[in-house]
């Protein structure tokens, strides 16, 4: 994120676009320290249950589906009879 930073505010020219570039990279700075990241880990167990759960949920609706849709259909002839 530094050297994309670098890199622009060199190209940019005027001084509003070079204050506008620089007010967004603190504020993006600040998004990153830690304080703004604690407590947004993505694999804690109740999210992991949570996927698992989906994954779940899908397949059994899927399968469901699938059950329906190709389940065996048996046809029904009419039997003949032999009468002599």
């Amino acid at each position: 994120m530094d050297t994309e930073y670098t890199s622009a505010r060199k190209i940019l020219k005027h001084q509003k676009d070079i204050d506008e570039l620089d007010q967004k990279y603190k504020e993006r700075l600040q998004s990153f320290t830690p304080e703004a990241l604690k407590g947004k880990d993505m694999l804690t167990a109740s999210h992991f249950s949570g996927y698992f759960a989906a994954i779940l949920i899908f397949y059994v609706v899927l399968s469901v589906f699938f059950g329906a849709f190709f389940r065996t259909r048996t046809i029904h002839q009419p039997e003949e009879t032999n009468q002599a």
